[in-house]
């Protein structure tokens, strides 16, 4: 969340207060890109989700800079941040699927039975490749595609959130990489 120091300024500040449009520009290529980067990698918002929400975010932050007061407890940059995370969590929130309750009869999760046709050779790649794998990353993996949250898929698995993610996102490196080798 390290930014520029002049971004932190009481002359910056002053400047985007009184609407400048070099401001706002400057404020957007300094700071965009390590939001939306944030807003990916650590909030896990998908790519073009995470460009839209970096927009609402300046948007909001040239809408409101009149409030952020400079007293000292916080830096410009570090009420932007917080902006971004909130907004994500809002994203999340509404993506959440609806908890159903399923039947003893009904498919388990993965076990997709009618489609298109038209990834008939796709999907079975992609079980040969699961079944590689440990129950618990098959399980991981198959949670987070339907977007149960890390927090959740820890406790499941008894492992911090970090981790998760992090197996998460080491998990689909290998199938991509996988993917590459069978296309190569």
């Amino acid at each position: 969340q390290t930014a520029a120091p002049e971004l932190n300024s009481p002359d910056f500040l002053e400047e985007l207060r009184s609407g400048s449009e070099d401001a706002l520009s400057r404020l957007d290529s300094e700071l965009g890109p390590r939001l939306s980067q944030f807003l990916q990698v650590i909030m896990d918002v998908p790519e073009a989700d995470a460009e839209e929400l970096t927009c609402d975010v300046l948007l909001a932050v040239s809408q409101s800079i009149k409030g952020f007061k400079l007293d000292g407890r916080a830096k410009l940059t570090t009420w932007i941040f917080q902006i971004a995370k909130n907004r994500a969590i809002d994203f999340h929130r509404r993506c959440r699927p609806e908890e159903v309750e399923l039947s003893e009869d009904s498919a388990t999760v993965g076990d997709v039975k009618s489609f298109a046709g038209r990834n008939e050779e796709l999907l079975g790649w992609l079980n040969d490749e699961l079944d590689l794998l440990p129950e618990a990353d098959q399980m991981l993996l198959k949670w987070r595609a339907v977007d149960i949250p890390y927090s959740d898929i820890a406790k499941w698995l008894g492992i911090t959130d970090g981790n998760a993610r992090t197996r998460h996102n080491r998990l689909k490196a290998k199938l991509v990489n996988a993917d590459r080798k069978s296309v190569v």
